[in-house]
C-alpha cells in the first residue's frame, strides 16, 4: 500500500463511472479498472486519516492480509494532509445483496470452503471484520470481501477472533439468502434449521455447509418466519 499526494481528484474521476454509496464515501470505476472510494466532504477526513495512521488500527497492516478473498486496498490519496479516498481492485462479480436471486446456494457452498480458509487466515493475523454486509461481499464463483478499512486488529486468542469473523461472514450469507437485512433475526419453522442456525451463527460457524445444504434442500419461505430480534429480546422477558 502506498500514499499518493495529490493536488485535485479531478484526474482521477475524469472518465470515471459512478457504480454507488455507502455511509461514508462515493465509489467510482476508473479507467484503469481501479476502484476509487471517495470520502463525504462531511467526512472529518483529518481525523479519518489519523485513525488510518493509527497504530492502534494498523490501517497499512491490511495488506499483509490481502489474498484470494479478502481485498485490501492498494493506495491513499492524501491532499493538503487529509486522507480523502483511496483505490482498490475492481471486483467483477455481484454482491450477495439478493442472492436468492443471483445465485444457486449450491454455487455458495462449493465456493465456501476457500472462504473459510482465508478468513482463517486473516484471523491468524488477529484482524476482525467490522460493517460486514451484503454489499460489501461479491460473488463471482468465489467470494470477494471488500471495504476492510473499519475492521481493526485485536489483541485477543486466534480462536476467538476466528469464530467472530466467520459468524460475521454466515450472518451476512444466510440473511442475503432470504433477502433480509442483518438487524432481523431468522426464527425458522423448521426445528432442524433454526437449531442449524442458531449454532451456525452463534456458537459453532462450522456447521455453515449443512445448514447451507438443508436450506438448499427445504428452501422455501414457508419455513421460515422472520422477527425483530428486539421484539423476540421482549417476548423472552416478559415471563
Amino acid at each position: 500500500m502506498k500514499d499518493t499526494i495529490i493536488k485535485s481528484i479531478l484526474p482521477y474521476l475524469k472518465g470515471a463511472k459512478y457504480i454507488g454509496k455507502g455511509k461514508t464515501a462515493y465509489c467510482f470505476l476508473m479507467r484503469d479498472n481501479k476502484v476509487l472510494k471517495l470520502f463525504y466532504k462531511s467526512i472529518e477526513t483529518k481525523n479519518m486519516f489519523d485513525y488510518f495512521r493509527n497504530p492502534i488500527n494498523h490501517f497499512y497492516e491490511l495488506e499483509k492480509i490481502n489474498n484470494d478473498t479478502y481485498i485490501a486496498p492498494l493506495e491513499l490519496l492524501i491532499k493538503d494532509n487529509e486522507l480523502i479516498g483511496y483505490i482498490y481492485d475492481y471486483i467483477d462479480g455481484k454482491t450477495l445483496k439478493r442472492v436468492g436471486l443471483n445465485f444457486k446456494i449450491e454455487e455458495l457452498i462449493e465456493a465456501y470452503d476457500r472462504l473459510e480458509e482465508d478468513t482463517r487466515k486473516i484471523s491468524e493475523s488477529k484482524f476482525a471484520l467490522y460493517d460486514t454486509h451484503d454489499k460489501n461481499i461479491i460473488f463471482n464463483g468465489g467470494f470477494k470481501v471488500i471495504d476492510l478499512d473499519k475492521g481493526i486488529f485485536v489483541d485477543d486468542e486466534v480462536e476467538n477472533i476466528y469464530k467472530y469473523n466467520m459468524s460475521e461472514i454466515n450472518q451476512t450469507i444466510i440473511h442475503s439468502i432470504f433477502n433480509e437485512s442483518r438487524n432481523k433475526m431468522l426464527e425458522f419453522r423448521n426445528q432442524k434449521l433454526r437449531k442449524e442456525y442458531l449454532e451456525t451463527v452463534y456458537s459453532d460457524p462450522l456447521k455453515m455447509k449443512d445448514l447451507l445444504k438443508d436450506i438448499s434442500n427445504t428452501y422455501n419461505k414457508k419455513y421460515m418466519l422472520l422477527l425483530n430480534k428486539n421484539d423476540i429480546i421482549k417476548s423472552r422477558n416478559k415471563y
